[in-house]
């Protein structure tokens, strides 16, 4: 009783997103500079602050505050208030306390802008459908498809496991690039592809159906597969995204699970300062690192794209589909040479930094992909709303949060095709028009 009054307070608390917003900014600006850049200063974190771009930073996030506030309540605003969590309100604060270019951060902010004005339209359409149309919240329940799939996941997970991960069930943080840099663990380029598509798409979804219909025994099974597939790479992207959905799982117990968007920022916000009194009371860095991989290295590398390809030639998807079609102008993939260049990687240590959003954009079209690319993805995930609006908010939910996790560190048509996105709609898709049984019979 007095964990879901708590819940429930927490939510209202929250209603001020705006407030809210600018608190976890400061949380992000504290732990930034007296964190992140006392411990990693020796790889390219490094504390330089600049005050008038501390004044320039706020300026910067007013408008992106002015322009949420203008979404319509609909499944996109929680897109963009995760991504405002995850990356906007990050970037900012690497951007002043990093004294990070001035132009590069116009231009984020830019791309930003578009990417709100974009979900603004968006968002009236999916308002006013909500209000014409009550949500169903279907839990996939009795879905042979589902079951069947399950089954291919489960084979597929022990196979991957066997033959990669040796059946192991957890790897050490410090362990995890051990084993994605150690040549025996290389797939081929299906095998990466199904195992990709298992671990971040189909044992989250099976997950939240499972979680959704209450049954609890499959929950186990499924939390033993996401184990065995974060421990073949140490993909955190895995491991979180079974915290989400239980997490879901709790909102939705408690009758909150529409303040999803809330949840997540007061996550981020108490989790921040809990890495900071783990930090410096119990002398635990693991929490911190992680914040710093969540937070902060997505939002440097925003800026060391951004400079890199001040001297080096766009890749017009040359490192992507086209590469089959068109010569690379770069002896190696940028997020190689980026990660692993001493002038952004301190130690010179081998290092693949991927990034997704702004970082993709302009590292294939420079300015004109700062223009398009907000319109594209903006479009892309209002496709997927209006598929899975109808779902369970733990299964929809898990979709919309496995996208947005997926989208921070990856290109574009790495999001769509290796992330799965594209699957995703197919499988939405069968899932809603097909597979359904009641007591034996088609429905």
């Amino acid at each position: 009783m007095i964990f879901k009054k708590s819940m429930q307070w927490i939510s209202k608390i929250m209603y001020n997103k705006s407030g809210m917003f600018c608190l976890l900014k400061i949380c992000y600006d504290f732990i930034y500079l007296f964190y992140i850049t006392k411990i990693y200063d020796y790889s390219g974190s490094i504390a330089d602050v600049n005050i008038w771009k501390l004044v320039l930073s706020w300026i910067l996030l007013l408008p992106c505050l002015v322009l949420y506030i203008k979404i319509k309540e609909c499944d996109l605003k929680l897109c963009m208030s995760l991504l405002m969590t995850l990356s906007v309100i990050p970037t900012l604060s690497v951007f002043w306390i990093g004294n990070k270019s001035i132009v590069a951060m116009a231009e984020i902010t830019i791309y930003w802008i578009l990417f709100e004005i974009m979900m603004i339209n968006c968002s009236r359409r999916a308002y006013r459908l909500d209000r014409e149309r009550p949500m169903v919240g279907d839990k996939l329940n009795n879905n042979y498809i589902i079951s069947f799939i399950w089954i291919l996941t489960i084979i597929a997970t022990v196979y991957f496991s066997y033959k990669y991960g040796k059946f192991r069930m957890m790897v050490r943080f410090e362990d995890v690039y051990d084993f994605r840099l150690d040549e025996s663990n290389y797939m081929s380029t299906i095998e990466g592809y199904l195992f990709s598509w298992t671990s971040s798409l189909i044992i989250p979804l099976c997950l939240a159906v499972h979680a959704a219909n209450k049954k609890w025994i499959a929950v186990i099974v499924d939390l033993i597969l996401g184990m065995m597939s974060y421990a073949i790479y140490g993909n955190k992207s895995i491991f979180f995204q079974l915290i989400v959905v239980f997490g879901l799982l709790i909102l939705k117990y408690y009758n909150v699970e529409k303040s999803t968007g809330n949840m997540v920022l007061a996550f981020c916000l108490i989790a921040s300062l809990l890495a900071a009194f783990t930090e410096d009371v119990l002398h635990r860095r693991m929490p911190i690192a992680l914040c710093q991989r969540m937070f902060f290295i997505p939002a440097e590398a925003h800026f060391y794209y951004f400079d890199f390809f001040q001297t080096n030639p766009f890749l017009l998807l040359r490192q992507s589909f086209l590469r089959f079609f068109f010569s690379d102008p770069l002896p190696d993939i940028a997020s190689v040479l980026i990660g692993s260049d001493i002038k952004y990687n301190l130690s010179g240590n081998y290092n693949n930094l991927n990034n997704g959003l702004f970082s993709d954009a302009y590292q294939n079209f420079g300015f004109i992909g700062v223009l398009i690319y907000p319109f594209v993805i903006v479009w892309l995930l209002d496709i997927l709303c209006k598929k899975i609006r109808d779902f369970d908010p733990v299964i929809k939910y898990s979709l919309i949060i496995g996208s947005i996790l997926y989208l921070l560190s990856a290109y574009l048509f790495s999001w769509l095709l290796t992330g799965g996105f594209l699957l995703t709609l197919i499988l939405v898709y069968i899932l809603k028009h097909y597979g359904r049984y009641i007591y034996g019979g088609k429905e």
